[in-house]
């Protein structure tokens, strides 16, 4: 489904029409039924999204109540960007003003493991509420990733830089109950409490209390947050704890943690991809490079290290090969696969790794070379056979050899 979108186009249909009393009227009636008073509703419609984002569940009901009273024309129908599931938790939701949570804050089972350096866990419910109470902010003196936006007034303001598809994609994982939690830093930033002091700590409790004016900066896990925030508001049952970091610094130490923390080497999006085992693919590419003499041989990246690594192949190219190879359709199919290919790829790239041949002397340095290596192994996947017999022929290339695809068809099977 199109979900990104409709925030945009609810908040843009309110704003052109913030003049019309009775849809203001019929639409607050409306959602009055889910905690929101008129007050809001028109703060909402004047808005345009400037200041407040609407959230996935308020743009599903907004535009569902404009739809079902007539006052669109059916270009804010929410069908065509959620499911109908989707829709039917937003229309039980309710915004319980109570919920609002403020300062001072005791957080419990918590270890200090530092001057300023504390952990625990913390429910998805509590970074939910604060979250929407406006206690954890995104704090632009600290974050390195904020960008400028031109408001309808035509002047320039900072935002923060949030990648949608990614959110987007936390969300699905957290409503489908398959993220694995992982650890968010907030920072009670030196200098913001409202007594002198931003914390209290208890070593008899381990309760850590933040007191009352204290700014909660988010330093490391902003995206995930709003992930929360969507999959919250869309599923209240979500039961998810998220291991969490409290730091105490200032502003210049602060900037230097996010630094630090984004200066570690990113992992390559094909090696992300392959972890995440999203496919069946992935899953085998995964336990081959585990079981098998392609241990280590596999580039994690586009390019190979052919001088320190004598890597044969790319994570890409042996997924890709796999893909259009086999059509894999279960979990039971895959492990038959992986078992078999484990025999092929132990003596194909043992056969090269004992022989000693140079990367540029074998088939692997020909352009494509997985796919058509692939289909030869599938003929051994669809045997009976138990074992495979290669020789150094079916690897070695003279140096005047032709290099085509079809030179390693006639190899492999000579």
């Amino acid at each position: 489904m199109r979900k990104e979108g409709l925030e945009e186009k609810v908040s843009s249909y309110l704003f052109s029409h913030k003049r019309d009393e009775e849809m203001i009227n019929k639409l607050s009636k409306r959602m009055s039924s889910h905690g929101y008073s008129k007050g809001e509703i028109i703060e909402i419609t004047y808005d345009n999204g400037n200041h407040k984002k609407l959230s996935s569940v308020e743009s599903i009901l907004i535009a569902k109540y404009l739809t079902d009273d007539g006052f669109t024309k059916g270009e804010l129908n929410p069908t065509e960007y959620y499911t109908d599931q989707e829709i039917n938790v937003a229309l039980q939701h309710f915004e319980d003003k109570e919920t609002k949570m403020k300062l001072p804050l005791a957080l419990e089972n918590v270890l200090q493991v530092g001057y300023g350096e504390y952990v625990t866990t913390i429910h998805i419910r509590t970074l939910y509420k604060m979250y929407e109470s406006g206690l954890i902010v995104y704090n632009f003196d600290t974050q390195r990733d904020a960008k400028l936006k031109k408001m309808n007034n035509g002047s320039i303001v900072r935002v923060a830089n949030v990648n949608k598809k990614s959110v987007e994609e936390i969300t699905n994982l957290l409503i489908k109950g398959t993220y694995i939690p992982d650890t968010l830093t907030l920072n009670l930033l030196v200098g913001t409490g409202k007594d002198g002091e931003e914390l209290t700590y208890n070593t008899k409790k381990n309760e850590l209390i933040v007191h009352e004016g204290v700014s909660i900066d988010i330093l490391d896990g902003f995206h995930r947050l709003n992930a929360i925030r969507e999959a919250y508001k869309l599923n209240p049952d979500l039961d998810i704890v998220f291991p969490l970091q409290v730091k105490n610094y200032d502003a210049r130490k602060a900037r230097q943690f996010v630094g630090q923390t984004n200066t570690v080497n990113v992992m390559p999006k094909q090696y992300v991809q392959q972890l995440k085992m999203d496919t069946h693919e992935d899953f085998v590419v995964t336990e081959l490079m585990a079981r098998s003499e392609l241990k280590d041989r596999v580039s994690q990246r586009g390019s190979m290290s052919i001088k320190t690594g004598r890597q044969v192949t790319s994570i890409k190219k042996l997924t890709d090969a796999i893909a259009k190879v086999f059509n894999i359709q279960s979990k039971r199919e895959a492990m038959r696969l992986i078992s078999k290919l484990t025999v092929y790829f132990d003596e194909l790239v043992g056969l090269y790794i004992e022989s000693d041949i140079p990367y540029e002397n074998s088939i692997f340095s020909i352009e494509n070379a997985m796919l058509e290596i692939m289909k030869h192994a599938k003929e051994f996947v669809d045997s009976d056979e138990e074992t495979i017999q290669l020789d150094i022929k079916n690897i070695l290339l003279d140096p005047e050899e032709e290099r085509t695809l079809g030179t390693i068809e006639r190899k492999l099977r000579s």
